[in-house]
């Protein structure tokens, strides 16, 4: 990005960022200081792209992934005439979905924050200061025994509502739309509940969870349409439903019942509040070599369609008791886990079992577009987002141009550099450098602190 070549126009010199090149200068150059092997280069990259990004099939879309992690260099590599096409790519052009506009197809991926109150409506600002179209706001507890996390939003009450109207307030004047993700933690919870058995051990706290009875089972379908009610009425865009990571609604997809409970949920979700975007989250695979779930999400997802209770679904994967870091891949920071865990049951959790229930998983681009590119194939037409993976200008537009695919939702690169979208939305790279080391999700999870990037830290860490 800093280097520069000397480029002679018409008998004039001058310095010029080679990622500023245009592809006027680039053919009018008339002498490019050692720059015919760098052209010689790009041009056999763009080659390269060209042969290798197309995906006619499922399958080449499967192997491209591999791919991606070699090719995505090149976008350091090129210059930008070679990135995008001469009009704004689809990824940047606003978008139409359920009843809103969003201002692009870039989405910030609910990540735990780590706050609540002004400190949470001022971290949602600044995402939509930095040109998101969409951005989430994480793990919205439908009552104040669903929450995994003592400083965590329950969206229950005047103060809530309170909390949720400044956000509102402050998302849209920075031209962006909010969306606030509700969930129920199951047996992870405060009041720990299970869907799938009399009693469920959480290893990490050391306590057995109760079966839900039917009573149980009503109130919580209340609970998320009272929520999303709340939501509406204090001027939030949306609500996204978590059916993934073994939360609770996705527990039921391991029981006799079934997706019968969550579509309960949806429907009574968009009775309440039918001015809302409806997004759900939910699992396309439990972990490394699960092809049991994708079957159980294509049905899943057929039938949603059906009823048309959803405008948008985002596939995830992963499981917080015996896969972790599926949904992160990268690094584990097991040793900084177990050292900053909030309990001592954790902690001694953590250390004798840490290493079989979060394993390592190499990282890779667009992890969950496998999922995405099945679902669509079995017929599913509700707009898709793919999580997971998205970093760079390149992955982005080769799920949204190449694939087909409506959007990408996007975390640690937008800590890692909050003018990310600015930087693609003027056709220059991202400086991010983000190291997928994953200790920003310990500081606000593990740590109970402000969500940022370790690398652009501005507290005591």
């Amino acid at each position: 990005g800093d280097r520069v070549a000397t480029l002679v126009l018409g008998g004039r010199a001058a310095d010029v960022p080679l990622l500023q090149l245009c592809p006027g200068a680039v053919r009018q150059a008339i002498e490019v200081e050692g720059g015919a092997e760098w052209l010689a280069e790009c041009r056999r990259g763009r080659e390269q792209l060209d042969a290798e990004l197309p995906c006619p099939s499922f399958a080449d879309a499967v192997a491209d992934t591999r791919r991606l992690a070699r090719l995505a260099s090149w976008e350091e590599r090129l210059p930008l005439c070679y990135q995008l096409p001469p009009a704004p790519p689809r990824l940047l052009q606003p978008w139409r979905v359920g009843g809103l506009t969003l201002r692009n197809r870039i989405v910030k991926a609910a990540t735990f924050e780590g706050v609540t109150g002004a400190e949470l409506v001022e971290f949602h600002r600044g995402v939509a200061a930095s040109g998101v179209g969409l951005t989430i706001v994480a793990y919205g507890a439908v009552t104040a025994g669903g929450r995994s996390f003592p400083n965590q939003l329950v969206v229950r009450g005047d103060e809530a509502a309170g909390t949720l109207r400044d956000l509102a307030a402050a998302v849209h004047a920075e031209g962006g739309r909010v969306a606030v993700q509700l969930t129920h933690a199951g047996y992870f919870a405060h009041d720990a509940l299970s869907a799938t058995s009399h009693f469920q051990v959480d290893l990490m706290k050391w306590r057995l969870a109760r079966k839900m009875t039917d009573a149980d089972v009503d109130a919580l379908v209340r609970q998320f349409a009272d929520a999303a009610f709340l939501c509406a009425g204090a001027g939030i865009d949306g609500v996204v439903i978590h059916c993934g990571h073994g939360y609770l609604l996705s527990q039921f997809f391991s029981s006799p019942s079934g997706a019968r409970v969550p579509m309960r949920v949806l429907r009574a979700v968009r009775a309440a509040a039918p001015q809302l975007l409806v997004i759900c989250k939910f699992n396309v695979m439990d972990g490394p070599g699960d092809t049991a779930t994708l079957g159980k999400a294509t049905q899943f997802a057929l039938q949603v369609q059906r009823e048309g209770v959803v405008d948008m679904l985002v596939p995830s994967g992963g499981h917080v008791l015996s896969n972790g870091f599926f949904m992160l891949r990268g690094g584990v920071p097991l040793a900084r886990m177990v050292s900053r865990a909030q309990t001592a049951a954790m902690r001694l959790s953590l250390a004798l079992f840490g290493a079989l229930v979060i394993p390592h998983l190499e990282w890779e681009p667009a992890f969950f577009v496998q999922g995405a590119l099945a679902l669509r194939s079995a017929g599913v037409d509700l707009p898709l987002v793919v999580t997971g993976g998205v970093h760079t200008l390149h992955t982005a537009i080769w799920v949204t141009e190449r694939l087909g695919l409506d959007g990408v939702g996007m975390a640690r690169a937008l800590l890692n550099d909050p003018e990310l979208v600015r930087h693609w939305e003027k056709s220059n790279t991202s400086h991010q450098t983000c190291d997928r080391s994953n200790l920003c999700a310990i500081r606000s999870t593990f740590e109970q602190k402000p969500l940022e990037c370790y690398l652009r830290r501005v507290t005591d860490w």
